[in-house]
């Protein structure tokens, strides 16, 4: 992959490339509030389809969009750039759900049955409080798992896990 290179020559004009896209795809995303309640899940089976076919566009998009900048960022940090701001959000307003259960759904059916009987969390701007607190190790899926690492560093992420009899 051009981005781990050992010639870093040509990715410097790759990065404003990379966060032009993330914009672009950002203007299609929706980003539910933690706040408010998770939205109910219809009762027809066509109806069910439509929600996770949606659900499963807008998590990825969401993911996408983090990880672009997430990405730029951590170029940037490795190249040694100056006056770097973390705002812990990457600058944006942003949020995507931590679960699992959701993300590993098969089919409809399963991702309804999870949707309505398992609790999935959603982590704005970078807010893993309630996933600290009460999220299990089996709740988290490899992309919150590299998220948490970076949030708390890897002794800390390890020992989050090992508490709840998982390893990193």
């Amino acid at each position: 992959m051009l981005f781990f290179s050992p010639d870093p020559q040509p990715i410097p004009s790759l990065i404003p490339e990379l966060e032009t896209s993330a914009l672009t795809l950002l203007a299609c995303i929706y980003f539910p509030d933690p706040i408010t309640q998770p939205p109910i899940l219809p009762t027809s089976a066509s109806a069910v389809i439509d929600f996770w076919t949606s659900w499963i566009f807008q998590e990825s998009a969401r993911r996408t969009v983090l990880f672009a900048f997430y990405l730029a960022q951590l170029y940037r940090l490795v190249q040694g750039e100056k006056n770097l701001v973390c705002d812990g959000k990457l600058g944006l307003v942003h949020s995507w759900y931590l679960s699992a259960h959701l993300w590993g759904a098969q089919d409809p059916d399963e991702f309804a049955l999870v949707w309505n009987e398992r609790d999935h969390f959603l982590v704005k701007d970078a807010n893993f409080g309630r996933v600290l607190d009460e999220a299990g190790a089996g709740d988290v899926d490899v992309f919150g798992r590299m998220l948490l690492v970076s949030y708390l560093g890897r002794e800390q992420a390890s020992a989050w896990f090992l508490a709840r009899g998982d390893v990193l």
